[in-house]
Formats: C-alpha cells, sequence, structure tokens
C-alpha cells in the first residue's frame, strides 16, 4: 500500500547522481535523481509531476507582440493564452481620442481577420462565430472594464480554441476626465484541452503536454526542468517487522529517507514486541555491517524489556549503530521511549546526506 505526504514543485537545476543498488528494501543513497529513484523504487512517486502552476513570457504569434500565458493543472498543460494589446488611450470623450481608438481598431480588426484564417488552416474547419459588435460603447470608458466586440471559437475533438477582440477600459487609474479611463484593445486567443503537434501554428507545444515536456521545450522559461521537493512512503515488512517508509525530496533529489515502526498502541507495549524490534535491529545492523564494514559508533545497552507497570522509568536506550560513508551516513536504532505514563517502542532506520545537521 502507497501513499502521499504532501508536494511543492519548484523550478530547479536537476543534476542527477549515481546510488548504492543492495537488497533489504534496495540501499539508496540521498543525491539520486527522481528518475533513478523511479527505476529503483517504481510507483512510489509518480509518474506524472504534480505541476500547477501559471507562467507567463513575452512573445510572438503571428507576428504580432504580445505576452503568452501558460496554465498548468495535474502535471498537464491544461490552458495556452495569447493576447496582444493596443496603446492605452485617455478621455474617449476627446475627438482625437476617438480618431486614435477608432485607427486601432481598424488595425486590430484586420489582425482579427487574418488570425481567424490562419486558425482556419491549421484547424482545418471555419469557426463558429459567438459575438459581433464593430460599434465602440462609450459606456466602457465611464465604468463598464470590457466589452468583446468580436469572439469566434473552434472545436476540434478534445481541442477548444476562442479568438477574441475586446475593446478593454483600466479604470481606477488618474486621467484628466473622471468620467473616463483609458481604453485600448485586445486581440486574445486562447487554446484549452488537448491538441496535437501543429495545433498552435508556429509553436512545438500544445495543450495535453506533460510539465516535463514542456520544460524541454521552453528551456529559458524553466531553465531548470521540473523539479520534485516533498514526501512519498510506503507500507513494507522489514525483518518481520510491519512498518513504514517515507523518501523525502529536495531541488528534484533524494534528500533523506527512513524506515520506522511505531509501538504505541494500548496493549503494544510488550515483552514479545520488544524481543521483536530488537531482533529486526540486530539484523538490520548485520545486513549493513556486511554491505558497509564495521559501523563507526556502536552501542547496545539494556536489551531486555522493563515493564513500565511493574518498575517505574523514563524510557531508555536499547541498540544503535552509525555509519559514515562517502555517499552519505546511516543509522539502525531500537529505543523505548516514555515518561508521564505514556510509553512505546521505536524502531528505526535512517539514511541522510554527509552534511544531515541532526544526525547526533
Amino acid at each position: 500500500m502507497r501513499w502521499f505526504f504532501s508536494v511543492t514543485i519548484l523550478a530547479l537545476m536537476v543534476v542527477p547522481l549515481g546510488f548504492v543498488e543492495a537488497d533489504s528494501s534496495k540501499m539508496l543513497w540521498p543525491g539520486m535523481s527522481i528518475p533513478a529513484f523511479r527505476d529503483a523504487c517504481p510507483g512510489v512517486v509518480p509518474d506524472r509531476i504534480p505541476f500547477d502552476r501559471q507562467l507567463e513570457r513575452k512573445g510572438v504569434f503571428h507576428e504580432m507582440e504580445g505576452r503568452w500565458s501558460f496554465e498548468f493543472k495535474d502535471g498537464l498543460l491544461c490552458l495556452v493564452t495569447f493576447s496582444a494589446e493596443g496603446e492605452g488611450v485617455f478621455s474617449f470623450a476627446d475627438d482625437e481620442a476617438e480618431v486614435k481608438l477608432a485607427a486601432q481598431y481598424k488595425r486590430f480588426r484586420k489582425k482579427l481577420g487574418s488570425t481567424a484564417k490562419l486558425l482556419e488552416q491549421a484547424l482545418k474547419s471555419p469557426p463558429k462565430v459567438t459575438k459581433h459588435r464593430p460599434r465602440m460603447n462609450a459606456a466602457i470608458g465611464q465604468g463598464h472594464t470590457s466589452e468583446t466586440l468580436h469572439a469566434a471559437s473552434w472545436k476540434q475533438d478534445k481541442l477548444h480554441v476562442t479568438l477574441t477582440l475586446r475593446l478593454l477600459g483600466e479604470s481606477g487609474l488618474a486621467t484628466d476626465n473622471s468620467d473616463a479611463s483609458p481604453l485600448r484593445h485586445v486581440l486574445s486567443v486562447s487554446f484549452s484541452g488537448v491538441g496535437v503537434p501543429g495545433s498552435i501554428p508556429g509553436q512545438k507545444w500544445q495543450p495535453g503536454i506533460s510539465a516535463a515536456a514542456f520544460a524541454e521545450i521552453e528551456r529559458k522559461l524553466l531553465p531548470g526542468g521540473i523539479a520534485e521537493k516533498g514526501q512519498w512512503g510506503e507500507k513494507a515488512t522489514l525483518h518481520g517487522v510491519a512498518g513504514q517508509w517515507v523518501y523525502s525530496f529536495d531541488e528534484g533529489k533524494l534528500d533523506w529517507y527512513t524506515f520506522s515502526r511505531y509501538w504505541s498502541k494500548d496493549g503494544e507495549v510488550t515483552p514479545e514486541n520488544f524481543d521483536k524490534g530488537l531482533s529486526a535491529a540486530r539484523a538490520l545492523i548485520a545486513f549493513y555491517t556486511a554491505k558497509l564494514g564495521k559501523p563507526q559508533a556502536s552501542k547496545e545497552k539494556n536489551i531486555r524489556f522493563v515493564d513500565p507497570h511493574k518498575k517505574q522509568h523514563w524510557g531508555y536506550d536499547v541498540i544503535e549503530s552509525r555509519w559514515t560513508t562517502p555517499e552519505g551516513k546511516l543509522k539502525v536504532s531500537f529505543d523505548f521511549h516514555g515518561g508521564k505514563g505514556h510509553y512505546f517502542l521505536l524502531l528505526k532506520l535512517g539514511v541522510f546526506k554527509k552534511d544531515y545537521p541532526y544526525f547526533d
């Protein structure tokens, strides 16, 4: 049974590093890349990166300068929008402003027509015109923020394309006329759903591709690709003890991981479970001694079960061994914890980076 803690997505430089493969649930060293980890432990880290972000950049579409917007959900590019804006014109009531807006409308109307033809050729179908309002509304400059003048849409399998020309009023900006706002025409093209290569003329990406594939194309926008940061885990049985693995990743690489088992519920703090935890700890120490050599530090203290209901105590160390290698640090421990009426047994295996600050 596999489960998931939390994930934060970052755009970073991913540096694949090697790892030592062993048995006993596969020995993995911190620093290994996500792809290497997926090969070693299939099914723990999801194949698709759960990337949910919105990115923007300047760009060109059909010889128009503007801005591209990319929206991602569940690791897929779900919406692409290109917008080109005219210069803001202040005071709609001014005769000169009307002339400027009329000239701007003429230019954008011409570009709207040529863009519609381009999309019609790319999508191999005529558009469905949803709105056509060639007259500009003076009310936009007096409190209304936007009005759609023209709109057309296409549907092709799972791809939806919309082309719009709007007159936009930027209310709230200071002007010479308090009743007016600066106005500009905005031409927008949006692509959503799932496309195929060539769906967006002149571009290599299309809606529906993975965030990782998009990062390979848009290297300037995401120079480090897509990297995961978070924790994933799975339940497992190790040397007869049922517990859980937790793998923590940072900057697209394995940061640390642990195997642990708590005996803390009523009826679990027993001599039988004490012996089971001690036996598993000894088996792990023997295994890693065979793989890594003699531990740099090792201690075996009280290896007998002391019933706190018969003899009160504050918990005690049982057994522990530590290794420091060029690849990282490893610790195996089994302890009796408790005090103030609450007690539990803990078996733990931890593998950390060489500079992990909380090893001791």
